[in-house]
């Protein structure tokens, strides 16, 4: 399977921060290509075949949700309409999900892996070609991710500027594609571990209106503690007011006061215990880690105390002081037994990532 199918075209980013980009998404596009060429486990191999059971089924879902990302694209972000519209179409569009998932099913009825194989690696060919009209129209892109396009162009702005992109795009494809957005700034900083490559699916950016929307960073995980969480989005807060990158060393002093702040009240153990606790599933049974991990070391403490643990169980502790090094948490913890240090620590490595990707041009924290 994995020599076979590669799944979905991933890029590297390009480290840094690039104002004016717009992001842009195939609708629905793994559907989009089932119904478009006719891919079903039995018209796979046929040439003119009729239309098949798996495109029958998902056309009326796929048109129809269409029609509703229209009409939420045509109303005020304030009509009463557009909640309940926006949660009609989140539910189409995961029905749609789920019938690509169920291609791949080893237990499916009709199901046929080379059809779940066909789709991905026409979704990589379709990416690929809007790749070569945006670059043909002057664009430079910036990622590329599955079903998105990350696209810059200079003196574009605004969403009607990258209309004929997306009708060369759709034209070529003959799959929709429509804007997610247009983003003041977006950010694609460098990974942790090496400061020459970015992470594919770790970036931030600020849309025209000052709306901030992220992924993989630490306040989208559920093994970082809510306080870390909570002072990095204020940190992100911040910069999500820097509307050039030349403003950007104004704003560095005020997330080092914030995160001055944060660190005080963390020694000062004003911070909330709830606010430290860290969620682990476990991977395996506690016997089987050589070398435990965290949360391992906190399902060790809860065996010890006559409860069952079981391989996938969630585990919440908190990292302590002295020789347990962390703590389960509902065997109870003690304001004083908190490890600051490496609390601290997180935090700083939290905060670090965001900036990271302006080091680039020249600023930084000076922590």
């Amino acid at each position: 399977m994995i020599r076979a199918d590669k799944g979905g075209l991933i890029y590297q980013p390009i480290i840094g921060v690039h104002p004016n980009a717009a992001q842009i998404d195939f609708a629905s596009m793994y559907p989009s290509i089932m119904v478009q060429h006719n891919i079903s486990p039995e018209t796979l191999g046929r040439e003119n075949a009729e239309q098949g059971l798996i495109p029958q089924t998902l056309q009326p879902l796929l048109e129809k949700r269409l029609n509703l990302k229209e009409l939420i694209a045509n109303l005020d972000e304030r009509d009463c309409q557009v909640k309940a519209m926006k949660q009609r179409a989140a539910a189409l569009k995961w029905l749609l999900v789920v019938c690509f998932g169920y291609l791949g099913y080893k237990n499916a009825r009709f199901g046929k892996i080379e059809s779940h194989e066909m789709v991905t690696a026409t979704s990589r060919e379709l990416m690929l070609q809007a790749k070569e009209v945006a670059e043909d129209m002057g664009f430079i892109v910036l990622h590329m991710y599955v079903d998105s396009l990350f696209v810059q162009k200079e003196g574009l702005k605004e969403k009607q500027d990258f209309e004929p992109l997306l009708l060369a795009i759709t034209e070529q494809t003959k799959i929709p594609i429509m804007m997610e957005g247009v983003y003041r700034w977006v950010c694609f900083p460098p990974s942790k571990r090496d400061a020459r490559i970015s992470v594919p699916n770790r970036y931030f950016e600020v849309l025209n209106n000052g709306e901030v929307k992220y992924r993989g960073i630490e306040a989208r995980r559920r093994d970082v503690p809510f306080w870390v969480k909570k002072i990095q989005m204020e940190a992100l807060s911040c910069l999500a007011k820097v509307r050039s990158l030349e403003e950007m060393p104004d704003h560095l002093p005020e997330i080092d006061c914030i995160l001055t702040e944060a660190k005080q009240d963390l020694r000062n153990g004003l911070v909330p215990m709830e606010e430290l606790v860290i969620t682990q599933s476990l991977s395996r049974a506690v016997e089987a880690y050589t070398s435990p991990s965290p949360a391992a070391r906190a399902a060790m403490q809860l065996q010890s105390a006559g409860r069952v643990i079981a391989p996938g169980q969630f585990i919440r502790f908190v990292f302590v002081c002295g020789a347990e090094r962390v703590r389960v948490w509902d065997l109870g913890v003690d304001v004083g037994m908190v490890d600051v240090k490496r609390y601290c620590a997180m935090l700083d490595r939290a905060v670090t990532g965001l900036v990271g990707g302006f080091e680039k041009e020249g600023v930084g924290l000076g922590i």
